[in-house]
Formats: structure tokens, sequence, C-alpha cells
């Protein structure tokens, strides 16, 4: 996990979360599970590709849900199945990921 993790994160009260990707990658803004979503994780849950449940599905969710967020956050950062590690988001930081799943597991409780 420490090798998969970003290099660095800057908390300052009062401003938005960021995070340094690396020495050679400048700061930004953390992004929301939605924004993650939708640039990445839809090119999968969007479709169903290779059994990734479809977003909204609360069906297909179930259970997935059922195993915890734990569980889940980890088959997203290491991979899982066909899923690739990241969700094929090199960028993502670990909490942006997590908001990611939040965000379909949100959408499939409507």
């Amino acid at each position: 996990m420490a090798r998969l993790s970003p290099d660095g994160s800057v908390d300052i009260e009062g401003q938005a979360k960021v995070i340094a990707l690396s020495d050679t990658d400048s700061a930004r803004p953390e992004r929301g599970g939605s924004e993650i979503y939708q640039r990445t994780c839809v090119l999968c849950h969007g479709s169903g590709v290779a059994g990734a449940p479809l977003f909204a599905n609360a069906q297909a969710w179930a259970p997935r849900k059922a195993k915890g967020m734990a569980v889940l956050l980890n088959h997203a950062l290491l991979g899982f199945n066909y899923m690739p590690p990241r969700g094929s988001c090199t960028d993502c930081s670990d909490s942006e990921i997590k908001e990611a799943i939040r965000y379909m597991l949100s959408k499939a409780n409507q």
C-alpha cells in the first residue's frame, strides 16, 4: 500500500485539501467522488464491462456493499478480478478513490 500511496499531502485549515502527487507534479485541489467517477470509473461501471457492477444498480452493488468499505477500497486500490489497480486512475489519491466508491454506493441506494 505504501508503494501506491501519494508522495504527500497538505491540509491547510479553511482551504480545500491539496495533495502533492510527486516532486514534478504541482499540487491540486482534491477531486470529489462524482468527478472521479465521471473521469475514470464510468468507463467500466457505466456499461458493466467485464462484470463491473453497473452504476446506480442497487442489486449489483448490494453484495459488494455488504463486504464493507475497507474491502471495497482494498479492491479498488490493488485491483480485483478484471478491475485494474486504482481503477486505472493513476493520479487519484486513496481518499479520492474512496470518495468515488462512496459516490457509486450512494447512487445505488436511490
